[in-house]
């Protein structure tokens, strides 16, 4: 399976593709994702997390590998219920944390 995403860099106007991201931390505790163009390495960035928000996307891997276990209506209506809800509050901890990194 491919993974590979086609790219046009905003900055050069050249294609690449997109084989994957890199992470770096950024200090106290906040990582950077991101992917860079290989003819001009500008940098687009993906996403910002925190431990907090580390947390969070383990319990939402959590919650969807044991619905792929789950055995009753009730269970299963419950854990998607669970995922909807961190799902929720993980997008507002990354919004926030992005809207904090960028806006200092």
């Amino acid at each position: 399976m491919n993974n590979a995403i086609n790219a046009i860099c905003d900055e050069c106007e050249q294609e690449y593709l997109i084989t994957g991201l890199e992470t770096e931390n950024i200090g106290e505790d906040i990582e950077k994702t991101f992917f860079t163009c290989p003819h001009c390495d500008k940098e687009y960035i993906a996403f910002y997390t925190d431990s907090e928000i580390r947390n969070l996307q383990t319990e939402i891997r959590s919650y969807q590998w044991q619905l792929g276990k789950v055995q009753t209506v009730k269970r299963r209506d419950r854990l998607l219920k669970q995922i909807e809800q961190t799902q929720a509050k993980n997008k507002e901890k990354m919004t926030a944390l992005r809207h904090m990194i960028e806006n200092q």
